[in-house]
């Protein structure tokens, strides 16, 4: 079992999430108590606040109410007829807004049966699903409650504990002598089988860290259609894990709105992806090689998929590349992504150069890369796509770090109150100067519009501060790959280093001579500097020869203690 499993992330915060992330239900029914006056019904005492919350179509939060314990009178106004039908529904409407959770109606026809009549009478305006777990004994449930959509949610992993009693018997003697539920661990796989046969009501799939021999069962049991499935999650926690069929879903899913696959081969996705023309939501994250689509293929998928909002790929491998003796010429004409707003991309360059080539998203405003180490980048195509999303033609600020396995790049656009994170790029690398040839040649190959920068950030990641002192393992690093570096940032007034990074570039910059002190950075006019744990005198003589050059050269600087 690998140590972690890789999911799409923001680069932006270098936060690692699943870029889908489902509601988990929690056991806890109602959340606080209704008070009300201390004598009598409190419903008609409320006056104006009663009439706030009964306003039809207004969410109102239950937790703002003063809290009291019901009385003997609230309990008789709520459950006998003192309320009529449709003002019990449109609290109950309210109720379930606010609790956000899919088996939150559960509570509710509990309490009486005029109450379990209303919810029942009405369960396409409340939503009405039933919510299965992998420790759900589904067929005994389904015998109970109404024929409603079933939700599916659940870590599988769980299900392996069959196998294992199987092998180990003692470890079932063990598991029940420290009290485990072990009835429930050896039956989750069986629970998913038998919500997987109501194919006909299941209308959102969430299953993680699946094994191997469970994806095998469930992709098995999935090669028919669901008509009523609109969401669907699916992880596999295996190395190797089994492709997906062809014919999985049936080949065709046309409800389907939501669809992410995080370590799960299916080579098929394209065929299916022609009948999805109602997703909103694409993520297929952590593809084996044994996965690959080609860039053409997924272009031809996505030409289907105009009400795409966020498309998430991802590939494991660098071995997942195109083939350059059987590429052919892009077309003319691009497919478009009306709705697209956000896409986040990790594998070699290539592959993305080849993708973007073939697609235009004018509503997209946010991108993030994470491209595997290689050793030249040429990405004029990449360039090309960003120019033609208006959110991505001018950012003001770019944020550069260094990381021990990584170098991230981020470019953000002004915002009202933050600024707000536009392009990210992320470029897997271990060795210093080979991180910063990678950037120089992204910055060469015109990847990213520069001309509007004004802001200028550059350090160290938090990881890489706790090691040696970085300006002792840097010492191999040519004064010139900085100075490359810094070149295109011609329009930059205002830059700030990290302490540890400020020695070697105000190295580089105080050895500046001649037209070269305003060919780079030229437009500076701030610079702010971390001084406080740095090595007394280590800078001083560095900044003082470039400050004294600028002001010869009538482009002063003023330095400023930059306060992290």
């Amino acid at each position: 079992m690998p140590s972690h499993i890789s999911v799409p992330h923001d680069i932006f915060s270098l936060a690692h999430y699943a870029p889908t992330t489902y509601p988990r239900p929690s056991i806890n029914w109602f959340p606080v108590s209704i008070d009300g006056p201390s004598k009598g019904s409190f419903l008609p005492a409320r006056g104006r606040a009663w009439k706030q919350v009964t306003r039809r179509g207004r969410r109102t939060c239950f937790s703002s109410i003063p809290q009291r314990p019901l009385t003997v009178g609230d309990v008789d106004y709520l459950t006998n007829d003192l309320l009529h039908d449709n003002v019990l529904l449109e609290i109950f409407e309210i109720y379930l807004n606010e609790a956000a959770r899919t088996e939150g109606w559960y509570t509710l026809v509990h309490v009486c049966r005029r109450w379990r009549d209303v919810v029942f009478a009405s369960p396409r305006r409340l939503d009405l699903k039933l919510h299965c777990t992998t420790r759900t004994p589904v067929k005994a449930w389904l015998d109970v409650w109404p024929a409603f959509p079933i939700v599916l949610t659940g870590d599988a992993h769980t299900a392996t504990t069959k196998a294992f009693l199987n092998v180990w018997p003692a470890a079932l003697a063990n598991s029940l002598a420290r009290g485990a539920d072990v009835t429930s661990l050896v039956g989750s796989a069986d629970n998913i089988m038998a919500a997987l046969e109501q194919k006909d009501r299941i209308c959102h799939i969430d299953l993680q860290h699946i094994p191997k021999s469970l994806l095998e069962q469930i992709a098995a049991a999935m090669e028919e259609t669901f008509p009523a499935l609109s969401e669907l999650s699916l992880e596999s926690i295996h190395e190797m894990p089994p492709v997906l069929p062809i014919m999985f879903l049936g080949g065709s899913a046309p409800g389907l709105r939501a669809l992410r696959l995080t370590g799960i081969p299916f080579p098929a996705l394209g065929k299916l992806l022609l009948s999805t023309t109602h997703l909103v939501y694409l993520s297929i994250w952590d593809v084996p090689h044994s996965g690959y689509i080609s860039p053409d293929a997924m272009v031809t998928a996505l030409a289907a998929l105009t009400n795409l909002e966020e498309f998430y790929l991802g590939f494991r491998s660098p071995l997942s590349r195109p083939d350059r003796e059987n590429q052919r010429p892009h077309p003319l004409t691009r497919v478009v992504l009306p709705a697209l707003s956000r896409l986040e991309f990790k594998g070699v360059s290539e592959y993305f150069e080849n993708l973007v080539a073939q697609v235009d998203a004018p509503l997209l405003d946010k991108v993030e890369t994470t491209f595997f180490h290689q050793l030249i980048f040429d990405t004029p195509q990449i360039a090309q796509f960003f120019s033609r999303a208006d959110e991505l033609k001018a950012p003001y600020r770019a944020d550069v770090s260094f990381h021990p396995a990584f170098m991230r790049l981020c470019l953000y656009s002004r915002g009202q109150a933050i600024d707000r994170g536009v392009v990210g790029v992320v470029v897997e690398c271990r060795v210093f100067d080979w991180q910063l040839s990678s950037l120089a040649q992204l910055y060469s190959s015109s990847l990213f519009s520069l001309s509007t920068l004004e802001r200028l950030v550059v350090s160290d990641g938090p990881a890489r501060r706790l090691g040696p002192l970085p300006w002792q393992e840097r010492r191999d690093v040519e004064t010139t790959q900085w100075l490359e570096l810094l070149q295109p940032f011609r329009s930059v007034r205002d830059m700030y280093l990290g302490s540890e990074l400020a020695i070697e570039i105000m190295f580089a910059l105080a050895n500046l001579d001649g037209a070269g002190i305003t060919e780079v950075l030229p437009e500076l006019q701030n610079l702010f500097l971390v001084t406080r744990s740095l090595p007394p005198g280590m800078l001083l003589p560095s900044i003082s020869q470039f400050l004294k050059a600028r002001r010869l050269s009538g482009r002063p600087v003023a330095v400023h203690e930059w306060q992290i």
